[in-house]
């Protein structure tokens, strides 16, 4: 009671930012049998600095996919917003008269997480990628290659998963880890045939793209009606086995789930090899380079979207791969290969020269998918002030999805008048459910909001309190 009455004091004290009133419809909203014992850190702050609202805001807490908008937003500034990713097409050797080439085909990776995306509509699809790669060969006049279609992903470090990363996420299409060379989101499909009727057996039909290789297994059933797609792929992250066990719903048609390539690296250099084969030109064997190549004969260059166009995407749909990949990039900021260090080390280095006390930040990955992340609200709110510092908050605004519109928040504060006036990237794993971004007060007031909720049972009830307090702020602040 004397911890609440002088944390209650101390609000008021600053600058009479939020009245004791809403502070305790604040508080009673967290108190609430439906915040499910959640402990809760708060932070809202002004662009002042000052800040406007805190509770339990020194403590840290597990931020989930939130913590993304510290590697996206710092690698906008880190490499430029005009930033984009380069695949290089070269060779290593002499080209004859009749267009053989005696020696290698160099693939050189940057860490494109966008390179045939099957997702991301401002990007070109695998297939258009690879026919391109087979128009430079051809324009510069290969006919027959003597030798390898080697891939050269040296630019990142061979650890692309993280050891803290759950084994249960690590097949599943969304932990796959970034790679010095990524190809189609290094993700699979799989298509099942399924029942009526819960509880019968399904059949594997397809697997797209060609995985030459791969074995899978499947013990995956119809659940009941309505039950949602609760199928998980099992495995070594590195071996081309595969179980997947679980349930996906009863119903007509096929039924997709998606999962990781276990190489994406030799997955592009075997798609490359095939490609050119179709077209007529043969390479002898497809594989890896075993060091980073030096001096080839460049030939050609696929680039990427700008930094800030994937930056947006990446935000928008909660891409884990895209963060994975800024923060390696980050990392070869530092001379060395990208890694989950060397992308860290440099982030906070930025972070220092913003003036942040990088205390408040525990960082292990650059997606948030570990669960040894650890931040305060009050350095996640301090974070996005300095960004809306620098880009302003309309470029912010740009980078972090509204409410209602898009992306993981699409249906987020439904009902309530603040929706409109909410930027919010989300994040949610086991137990974790947060918020960071930009709120528009009824005011005019703009503040930096941070919500973390760890430890509770439902996120679907823990989401509509979080709803409720941001309404709160919004009419109060």
């Amino acid at each position: 009671m004397i911890k609440l009455f002088h944390l209650i004091s101390l609000i008021i004290s600053l600058n009479f930012a939020i009245s004791a009133q809403p502070y305790d419809r604040i508080t009673e909203l967290i108190n609430d049998k439906a915040s499910e014992g959640a402990q809760f850190g708060i932070s809202v702050a002004d662009t002042d600095g000052t800040f406007v609202f805190e509770y339990l805001a020194e403590s840290k807490m597990i931020p989930a996919s939130t913590l993304k908008l510290i590697t996206t937003l710092s690698a906008i500034e880190l490499l430029g917003e005009d930033y984009f990713y380069e695949l290089i097409i070269g060779y290593k050797g002499d080209i004859l008269a009749d267009g053989t080439l005696i020696g290698n085909l160099i693939i050189v990776g940057s860490g494109d997480p966008s390179l045939g995306s099957p997702e991301f509509e401002g990007t070109r699809p695998m297939k258009e990628v690879l026919h391109e790669i087979v128009d430079i060969v051809h324009d510069k006049g290969i006919t027959c290659i003597d030798g390898k279609i080697l891939v050269d992903d040296w630019i990142f470090d061979n650890r692309p998963i993280h050891p803290s990363w759950s084994w249960d996420d690590l097949t599943n299409y969304y932990a796959s880890g970034a790679w010095g060379l990524n190809l189609h989101e290094n993700l699979y499909f799989l298509s099942f045939e399924r029942s009526k009727s819960p509880g019968q057996p399904t059949s594997i039909l397809s697997v797209e793209p060609e995985l030459p290789g791969y074995h899978f297994g499947n013990e995956v059933l119809t659940g009941p009606l309505n039950s949602g797609d609760n199928a998980y792929i099992y495995g070594n992250p590195y071996d081309l086995s595969r179980w997947i066990s679980g349930t996906i719903p009863p119903g007509k048609g096929l039924f997709v789930i998606k999962g990781a390539i276990a190489d994406p690296a030799d997955f592009a250099a075997y798609q490359i090899h095939q490609s050119l084969a179709e077209s007529g030109i043969v390479a002898l064997d497809y594989g890896r380079t075993i060091e980073k190549s030096q001096n080839i004969q460049r030939i050609g260059m696929i680039g990427s979207p700008s930094l800030k166009i994937l930056t947006a995407y990446a935000n928008e749909v909660s891409n884990n791969l895209y963060c994975e990949a800024f923060l390696r990039t980050v990392g070869t900021l530092s001379g060395e290969q990208g890694s989950f260090s060397t992308g860290i080390d440099e982030i906070k280095k930025h972070l220092k020269a913003l003036f942040l006390n990088v205390d408040g930040l525990q960082q292990e990955d650059g997606s948030g998918l570990s669960s040894r992340n650890r931040i305060s609200a009050n350095f996640m709110s301090s974070f996005i002030n300095s960004k809306r510092r620098s880009l302003g908050d309309e470029e912010l605004k740009s980078l972090i999805p509204k409410a209602g519109v898009r992306g993981s928040v699409r249906n987020f504060l439904s009902g309530f008048e603040s929706q409109n006036y909410c930027w919010m990237k989300s994040g949610s794993i086991n137990n974790v459910l947060a918020y960071a971004g930009l709120l528009e007060c009824a005011s005019g007031r703009v503040v930096s909001v941070s919500i973390m909720a760890n430890g509770h049972n439902s996120n679907r009830n823990v989401r509509g309190q979080i709803e409720k307090i941001i309404e709160v702020l919004y009419k109060e602040v």
